[in-house]
């Protein structure tokens, strides 16, 4: 095929209408009015109200201080709170209309005291939703124990903590009262050194009626007490 004749079969495809752009044609809207009353007519069902259950009003009056519009040609579809105040209103107006008919049909709109619904799914699957949540409760309650005995440990490891260092403070200010009464002389001495024991014993150690309130409050005696009690 010469190069002449490729150039002409390619007019053709140009030239051919359809092939390299669409063909636009008119656009019909026909609006057949008794065609469609009529196919209404074929698939309407003259069934009573009670059976359809359809409302149609339109939405209740909203708020005072609510600037909204009635007219939905008017509300902006892109609003969410105009467009579905709208809607909440329709059904609010087609439930205080389909109410007052359901009761003068003799229709029950209220569920009595003593109405148990049916459960959807067996004694058996509710069976294992409970024996999983009782579970999990027992779960979270062995973890809870075991998370305050790690904190009554930890208050424990701080509480004897907290004593030795009080002792050693004990221990190390004696010592240094000590010392400081061997630097001095003279008759003195020995009485400065009763004097810093007497402080210490009256400061740390415990009185005897206090040992004696602790043992009435707690029930416990110490051996020799009892002893000296039976004597």
């Amino acid at each position: 095929m010469s190069d002449s004749e490729s150039s002409s079969d390619l007019e053709e495809l140009i030239a051919c209408p359809g092939l390299y752009k669409e063909i636009q044609q008119p656009k019909h809207h026909p609006n057949n009015k008794p065609a469609l009353e009529n196919t209404l007519k074929h698939i309407e069902n003259n069934l009573p109200w009670i059976e359809r259950l359809d409302i149609v009003t339109p939405p209740a009056p909203a708020a005072k201080e609510l600037e909204v519009e009635n007219d939905p040609d008017k509300i902006d579809a892109d609003d969410d709170f105009k467009r579905e105040n709208y809607f909440y209103r329709i059904g609010q107006a087609a439930v205080l209309k389909a109410i007052p008919q359901l009761h003068a049909l003799g229709v029950p709109t209220k569920r009595p005291a003593d109405f148990f619904a049916e459960m959807v799914k067996s004694d058996e699957h509710m069976g294992k939703v409970k024996k999983h949540l009782v579970e999990t409760q027992q779960r979270l309650a062995l973890r809870e124990r075991a998370r305050q005995m790690r904190e009554k440990r930890k208050f424990g490891k701080q509480t004897q903590l907290a004593v030795l260092q009080a002792r050693k403070a004990e221990k190390r200010q004696l010592s240094e009262a000590i010392k400081a009464s061997r630097k001095k002389s003279g008759h003195n001495r020995a009485e400065l050194l009763d004097s810093i024991l007497n402080q210490f014993r009256d400061e740390h150690e415990p009185k005897p009626n206090q040992k004696k309130v602790e043992a009435k409050q707690t029930g416990f005696h110490r051996a020799k007490d009892v002893a000296n009690r039976r004597k």
